[in-house]
């Protein structure tokens, strides 16, 4: 068994009036029903349209289905596992990869400090929405106890919350205490990749320009912040140069000595200007940051939706580490029996760091106190 909802119960009646003119025939009212029931969709659509779309994704898979009265043994079969289905082409792939959203989206503590507890609610949901759609019943409360009528007890949530975690569905980002669900990248077919490539061209185009700009502007603010420095030098020093200009012998013309006064009872508003200008600069700089940053994040326009994607196995035709030409000595990616046993226990979704027994007073794990999994031959 490989993995999955509850959303599709939801969802039939909000979508059934809307499928008669295509997929994207989604008004208002029955969208803002659909975002009531998938936070991730509302909390996106607030802060990152990206994250919007490939939630969204998931919806249209779902419109589609139900237009093209979709065999529902397939359906359900494409949500719990269609990253795992053989398909016969990139568009048939790409939808079989975006069916399995039904088990991405839902209720998400994107900002929970606590990765474990983040990952377990979330799988929590995962096996609840498997219970509630395609078995009838709750599953959530056999996570704390055996069920009191049903034959379901705490090994068999386990056990799938297991199978589960094998197919990570979270991922923690650089800074804060952010999370996000893992987005998989859709496959396209050579018009689509076309199309793509051209977008990415323009958006390069206009991101380089940007960035010419900036520099444009940086230079152009550092000149009038010389010129300024100067003027103000020069603006210190004018009172004292006037009044001994005004006294020396030197000076053979009163008319001289008028027009360098002049000259400095306009310095202030050169000042002025140049301060105006500097700020200005400085403001169009200060824009065009978050800009360039944010263009610099959606370089890529591959479609991506929130999906599952099978994390549980290794890398064929794969060889990790080297040995000297004898065969004797490792030389290169040495790795201890306990990196091997805490490897072979993530594939089977179990924490190796926290499966512990007691033993002679003492909590023991597998691995003992060392051991790292072998990420690098992970597929």
């Amino acid at each position: 068994m490989k993995r999955k909802g509850t959303l599709f119960l939801i969802l039939l009646g909000a979508m059934s009036s809307a499928v008669a003119e295509g997929p994207r025939q989604f008004n208002d009212e029955q969208l803002t029903f659909f975002e009531s029931k998938i936070r991730p969709v509302r909390v996106a659509h607030k802060a990152d349209q990206s994250m919007l779309i490939k939630a969204l994704r998931y919806r249209d898979y779902l419109i589609e289905a139900y237009q093209k009265d979709k065999p529902f043994d397939r359906f359900v079969r494409e949500q719990i596992a269609g990253d795992l289905l053989p398909a016969g082409s990139p568009t048939e792939r790409a939808e079989r990869i975006t069916a399995t959203g039904f088990l991405m989206v839902g209720d998400m503590e994107i900002v929970e400090p606590d990765q474990a507890k983040l990952e377990a609610d979330h799988i929590d949901t995962q096996v609840s929405k498997i219970g509630m759609t395609f078995l009838g019943m709750t599953l959530g409360c056999v996570r704390c106890h055996d069920h009191k009528f049903d034959p379901l007890e705490l090994s068999d949530y386990y056990g799938i919350a297991g199978m589960l975690r094998s197919s990570p569905s979270t991922h923690k980002i650089p800074f804060g205490v952010w999370s996000l669900l893992n987005s998989t990248v859709l496959p396209e077919t050579s018009e689509q990749l076309a199309v793509r490539q051209k977008l990415e061209a323009d958006h390069e185009a206009k991101l380089a320009e940007m960035k010419a700009e900036r520099a444009k502007l940086e230079a152009e603010k550092k000149s009038v912040a010389e010129e300024l420095a100067l003027e103000l030098v020069q603006l210190e020093q004018a009172p004292k140069v006037v009044a001994d200009a005004s006294v020396s012998e030197a000076t053979p013309v009163r008319g001289e000595t008028t027009a360098l006064a002049e000259v400095v009872s306009h310095a202030p508003a050169k000042k002025e200007a140049l301060i105006k200008r500097h700020d200005n600069l400085a403001e169009q700089i200060k824009k065009l940051g978050p800009a360039i940053q944010q263009a610099g994040f959606f370089r890529s326009k591959a479609p991506r939706a929130f999906a599952m994607h099978d994390g549980g196995g290794i890398q064929s035709g794969f060889t990790y580490g080297e040995t000297d030409h004898m065969g004797y000595r490792v030389v290169a990616g040495k790795i201890h029996i306990h990196d091997l046993h805490a490897t072979m226990l993530h594939l089977l979704g179990i924490d190796y760091k926290r499966l512990t027994w007691n033993h002679l007073g003492r909590d023991f794990r597998l691995t003992d106190v060392h051991g790292s999994v072998v990420r690098e031959i992970l597929a």
